[in-house]
């Protein structure tokens, strides 16, 4: 359950639950139901054993294999490259807001979750003026210097997610390297992946450039991540 403690936030779990409830697919949180209590709505979502994927990066005591990482990483994409063919924007895509559910032979998949500042747009390639919403660590340099901005911004959002996977570190840049214009700092990082087979690092540094037009698709991306 997605509790909402506060009236002022009504309008806005209003909002999310009519979007989960318009949406299907494995990678994207499914909407349940929802609960009226005390004149407050709560949103009822499927059940996510595994936590989030922050828990999973942080806690180095549990083996992290990098088949599980690219699997993990190929279902995000999955679920992103389906919100932006409902024209979708996440807007809020973290390590927190990744949820996985482990089944008995410990297979994990990745749903992406907390549609809450999620938006719809009529053009993902078109940079509009949309307010700045978002996790500071995670967003995109063009959301940051308060510039119009597209789907594209998800995509950076992603690749820091696939940063942290790959050093398992946090997302704060006193952990992960960063440029003062606020992309990765590619040459500082990779000395934090060495083990990291080099075809994802690639993958993940796509993500990550500053220049949003630089920035594949999620459509791309999923091709590129089968091969890898």
């Amino acid at each position: 359950m997605k509790v909402n403690n506060s009236c002022m936030n009504r309008p806005n779990v209003l909002k999310e639950v009519q979007l989960m409830n318009s949406l299907n697919h494995p990678n994207v949180i499914k909407l349940m139901g929802v609960c009226v209590h005390n004149g407050q709505m709560h949103a009822l979502t499927e059940f996510a054993n595994g936590g989030c994927l922050e828990q999973l990066i942080n806690n180095h005591s549990v083996e992290f294999q990098w088949i599980d990482r690219i699997n993990i990483a190929s279902d995000i994409a999955r679920g992103l490259n389906y919100l932006h063919s409902k024209f979708i924007i996440h807007r809020d895509l973290t390590s927190k807001n990744i949820l996985l559910k482990i089944d008995p032979s410990q297979t994990i998949t990745a749903i992406v979750g907390d549609l809450g500042l999620a938006t719809k747009v009529k053009d993902l390639e078109k940079e509009s003026s949309l307010s700045v919403v978002g996790s500071p660590y995670w967003m995109a340099p063009e959301c940051i210097n308060g510039l119009p901005y597209n789907a594209k911004a998800d995509v950076f959002s992603y690749g820091i997610v696939l940063c942290e996977m790959i050093a398992r570190v946090e997302a704060d840049p006193d952990y992960l390297p960063r440029t003062e214009n606020f992309g990765v700092d590619y040459v500082a990082f990779g000395k934090l992946a060495k083990d990291c087979p080099i075809n994802f690092l690639q993958f993940t540094f796509n993500c990550c450039q500053v220049d949003p037009v630089k920035r594949p698709t999620f459509n791309d991306l999923l091709s590129s991540i089968d091969v890898i």
